[in-house]
């Protein structure tokens, strides 16, 4: 198992980062810089980081670093531009000075005893090269605990095979990652939305581990999302949730394949798992988007191209499963 060089404060304990990403989060923002500061760890450095946001995110950041007068060290970070995802994350790990960087999201509120728990969790472990991820309490907009109907953490096993063919990861926004994650690795693409899929794949790649710490240490606010957008119509799953779900985790699959081939060019095996679920994305965008014979001639395609035949024949049943009931409910409807 790799472990991390750990830069150190002079208390001994391994200096950390806490990076708060933000993008049109006025709403929320001064409550989730609340929390960043509060933290009990130290030696501690807060990065707030604005993504080019057009609202006061920004202004009410640095009106709340400029008033702070606690021990911790404030960086504040503006992009000129939306960079999106992939490029922030890139950025603050530029930035980012501490051993570990702890993950936190401008709309959600992080427990004052968030890093202490995460860091505690890492020492014990013996530093090694890790994602760390915790349990979290989902709130509403208006910072009601809320059910997420069955949605949980997860507490199984990070097994490689199964990140690279599932695309396992964790909460981004419960997540801390240590340096040489971001380090040892190029820039993660600008596409990537999931940044919670790629780094975890990477600590495991680099001999590392993904381990959770089972506490709520995150109030997680929910406010909609494609993850979680509502499918009225199987003719809606087919025309938008399932090729913008698609679209959104191709960038991953591709990224995932890319680390593999930078860190483990020779590993056949999970190269080939790699590859299919890139092809597997690629023939569901294409699938929901086919009319008529189309949908047979690239079904075809994509199981010349690589992608798992089981998986591709399910998605073929289930579309034209989905055009058929279509068909036969718009008959009814103009009949009855």
């Amino acid at each position: 198992m790799n472990k991390t060089t750990v830069p150190s404060g002079l208390s001994g304990r391994p200096l950390v980062t806490f990076a708060l990403f933000s993008y049109n989060q006025e709403k929320y923002i001064r409550e989730a810089v609340k929390g960043a500061l509060a933290q009990t760890y130290s030696p501690l450095e807060i990065i707030l980081s604005d993504d080019g946001s057009t609202d006061r995110t920004y202004e009410i950041m640095r009106e709340m670093a400029a008033t702070y007068d606690g021990p911790h060290k404030i960086v504040l970070n503006r992009n000129p531009n939306n960079l999106n995802i992939g490029d922030h994350v890139n950025t603050v790990g530029q930035v980012a000075s501490g051993a570990l960087i702890v993950l936190a999201a401008g709309d959600d509120f992080s427990l004052p005893s968030r890093t202490v728990r995460l860091v505690d969790h890492w020492l014990a472990l013996g530093r090694p090269t890790a994602v760390l991820h915790s349990d979290f309490d989902a709130i509403d907009v208006a910072s009601n605990s809320i059910n997420l109907h069955g949605e949980a953490v997860f507490r199984g096993t990070f097994d490689i095979q199964a990140m690279a063919r599932h695309g396992l990861g964790v909460l981004g926004a419960t997540s801390a990652v240590t340096i040489d994650v971001f380090r040892k690795f190029p820039p993660i693409d600008s596409s990537v939305r999931h940044e919670d899929r790629v780094l975890p794949f990477r600590a495991v790649l680099l001999g590392g581990i993904v381990s959770l710490v089972d506490e709520k240490l995150v109030r997680y606010r929910i406010e909609g999302g494609i993850s979680r957008t509502r499918v009225v119509s199987g003719r809606d799953y087919l025309q938008r949730h399932m090729p913008d779900l698609s679209a959104r985790t191709l960038p991953d699959a591709i990224q995932r394949l890319a680390d593999l081939m930078f860190i483990s060019p020779n590993d056949v095996t999970l190269r080939l798992e790699c590859s299919a679920t890139v092809a597997d994305q690629k023939a569901w965008i294409e699938l929901t988007q086919a009319r008529g014979l189309g949908i047979e001639m690239r079904t075809l395609k994509w199981l010349r191209q690589g992608a798992r035949v089981g998986k591709l024949f399910k998605l073929y049943l289930k579309i034209r499963f989905i055009i058929l009931f279509d068909i036969y409910f718009q008959k009814n409807k103009y009949t009855n």
